[in-house]
């Protein structure tokens, strides 16, 4: 069933692949299992089964009507992919999160930067056009996470920091949002990686970048700082490798790139097991095998 631009069905039972143009509402009704829908506003009253597939384009009149614990990312529309090393770089879809979930909204960006903590600081978040993660500048120092999960909020509005480095956002309107630390220059590290034989860069659900190594069936698994810094000029970009200023005996990568204004900048890039262990044990003891 297609709905055309403002049509609206209220009452009875709906079954079936159901999509809908501009405006096209359902109220008052039962949605049954099995079904999956798009391109579709739920109003008040719409009774949705445990195993509807929602897709592009559903909305909300309000967040209240949103089920709980039901995953939201995919129903935003997608970002253009201009990285010129997609077939390369494969990773969660980048979102655009000037739209909502919610309608009528000024966009979930918007109400990320309404939260109080961020209002108080005096911060700014903005959407990366090329890359699609969330960035703030702050100095010397850019931050950088992509937006990996859209839940609806079971807490009061926050802002919050984690100790792998990962950040919620719980807005006034209702939605958490989880975001990974993410590479700020995916390209770049990509053309790295391919000059030591590794041609190929997974991006996680969970932040951590899969390295493969396609003859032994095995990989490397890293995880980047959710950081970058800027650095002179006169310093090559690249990929460099380091003794761990936190873990003795082990090596940390630092992708040296140039952002979009043309600043060099370097971002660490630490081994994804040893950086969650870091954040969860007493000592750590690491072992060459």
């Amino acid at each position: 069933m297609h709905l055309g631009a403002n049509t609206h069905i209220s009452g009875g039972k709906l079954a079936g692949h159901i999509t809908g143009d501009d405006n096209a509402r359902l109220e008052n009704l039962e949605v049954e299992a099995g079904s999956d829908l798009s391109g579709i506003l739920i109003g008040d009253n719409v009774q949705l089964p445990d195993d509807i597939r929602l897709g592009k384009g559903v909305r909300f009149a309000s967040h209240t009507l949103i089920p709980k614990h039901l995953e939201l990312i995919a129903l935003l529309p997608a970002l253009p992919n201009s990285l010129n090393c997609a077939e390369r770089v494969i990773g969660p879809e980048r979102v655009d999160l000037s739209t909502d979930i919610v309608q009528p909204s000024e966009g979930i960006l918007t109400a990320i930067n309404a939260l109080a903590y961020l209002k108080d600081s005096d911060w700014e978040i903005s959407q990366n056009t090329r890359y699609g993660y969330l960035q703030l500048s702050l100095e010397t120092r850019r931050f950088a996470v992509q937006a990996v999960s859209v839940k609806r909020a079971t807490d009061t509005a926050y802002f919050q920091v984690q100790d792998d480095q990962s950040t919620r956002f719980v807005t006034d309107t209702g939605l958490d949002i989880l975001a990974q630390p993410v590479v700020q220059a995916p390209c770049e590290l990509q053309t790295a990686f391919a000059a030591f034989g590794l041609p190929d860069l997974i991006v996680q659900t969970n932040g951590n970048l899969k390295i493969p190594v396609e003859e032994e069936g095995n990989w490397f698994s890293a995880r980047p700082d959710f950081a970058s810094v800027e650095v002179s000029s006169d310093k090559t970009p690249g990929l460099y490798f380091s003794n761990s200023p936190v873990l003795s005996g082990l090596k940390i990568a630092t992708l040296v790139l140039t952002d979009q204004k043309g600043i060099r900048r370097e971002q660490m890039i630490y081994p994804a097991l040893a950086q969650a262990l870091y954040t969860s044990a007493e000592k750590v003891e690491p072992h060459t095998v």
